[in-house]
């Protein structure tokens, strides 16, 4: 049976991206999957941070493939064109999954839906370290669910309905303008939108830094209840940021 690495947010980690490709490559992994905030930037150091990733993914044997977060620079997502295979390949080994993209692993269907809402947008400034870009609008998911139901969601933002999510909303703290939790709120309602249609029965997202596992009870778009294995990645350099997940079985493990 495939494993698969899944990696939570990385944030233009060098250090800590190139041991976690490390660790993968001793457990025996080819494919990993990473959940956003990877840190993609066209500055210089974004640059070479992408090559740097690169060069320890070839020579670990690995795919990396990126489902974008918020804290990403939208205008180098969107100057990456799309191949053949529905992929941005921003590198030999580095590939982005479009809003959307749908595969299919021993057996088992996945959709990858990026995007997320940074809170803190109205004290950054467009195009330099925030792009409006990242909100899931709409549109991503009525193609989302458009492509009917799918047994694995790679995501970085997460749906309503989640205890260990709420108390890592507790816990940032912060005093926040109505417009930010506006903003916080429309996505992780569009978030939550597309997997009532979508129906996963495993989700693997980042975004709000904590490392967790919680089974979720969702309704569908019929009204039918189902529940779904949530699964949220913690951030670079904490434990729970790295996991190996087995499609054939939905058997997920920490990686220690």
């Amino acid at each position: 049976m495939k494993r698969i690495g899944i990696a939570g947010d990385w944030h233009h980690n060098l250090n800590w991206a190139v041991q976690s490709i490390g660790r993968f490559k001793d457990a025996g992994i080819s494919a990993v999957y990473h959940v956003g905030d990877f840190g993609l930037y066209s500055h210089s150091s974004g640059q070479k941070y992408l090559d740097e990733v690169n060069d320890a993914c070839a020579s670990s044997s690995i795919t990396l493939f990126i489902t974008p977060g918020n804290h990403e620079d939208y205008d180098l997502i969107s100057s990456v064109p799309i191949s053949e295979d529905g992929i941005q390949w921003v590198r030999p080994n580095v590939g982005l999954l479009p809003r959307g993209y749908r595969w299919e692993l021993d057996g088992r269907s996945f959709v990858s839906l990026g995007g997320a809402a940074s809170i803190t947008f109205t004290s950054q400034t467009a195009g330099v370290d925030w792009w409006p870009e990242e909100q899931i609008t709409f549109e991503d998911v009525y193609q989302v669910s458009a492509g009917g139901t799918a047994d694995v969601m790679i995501t970085h933002e997460a749906p309503n309905g989640i205890e260990n999510v709420r108390q890592a909303k507790s816990r940032s703290g912060g005093e926040w303008l109505e417009v930010e939790l506006y903003y916080a709120y429309e996505s992780q309602k569009k978030m939550t939108m597309a997997v009532e249609a979508v129906e996963p029965k495993v989700l693997f997202h980042g975004h709000y830094h904590c490392g967790y596992e919680e089974n979720v009870l969702f309704s569908n778009l019929e009204g039918e209840g189902f529940t779904c294995r949530v699964v949220g990645m913690n951030m670079d350099s904490q434990n729970r940021n790295l996991g190996i997940f087995t499609p054939a079985t939905y058997d997920f493990e920490w990686l220690k």
